[in-house]
């Protein structure tokens, strides 16, 4: 089993990344998971939150750069999906219905 390296939790530079829309392009590195997480753990639905802390933009970011299977898999996460229903091919077929 490949178990990917543990990646420090950097609130800063989180922030960072979001804040410039760098996330897509750190799609394929163990940075990821952790922004994600990250995200998910402070996202607010309050309507002065700033918008980097969005999902639904997150999740539009990655659909527009290609990325349609992890924009799919992240509304899946944030509209509380079960784990057992979250398959690749329900994260593209979601982001169709999600994005159009």
């Amino acid at each position: 089993m490949f178990l990917l390296p543990q990646i420090p939790e950097d609130a800063e530079l989180i922030t960072l990344i979001l804040q410039n829309h760098l996330v897509p392009q750190l799609v394929s590195t163990p940075h990821y998971p952790v922004i994600v997480q990250y995200l998910l753990a402070n996202q607010s639905t309050e309507p002065e939150s700033p918008d980097y802390l969005s999902v639904q933009l997150l999740a539009e970011e990655l659909n527009e750069e290609g990325h349609e299977a992890e924009a799919g898999s992240l509304m899946f996460q944030v509209k509380a999906t079960p784990p057992v229903l979250q398959t690749f091919g329900g994260a593209l077929g979601a982001i169709s219905k999600w994005f159009k």
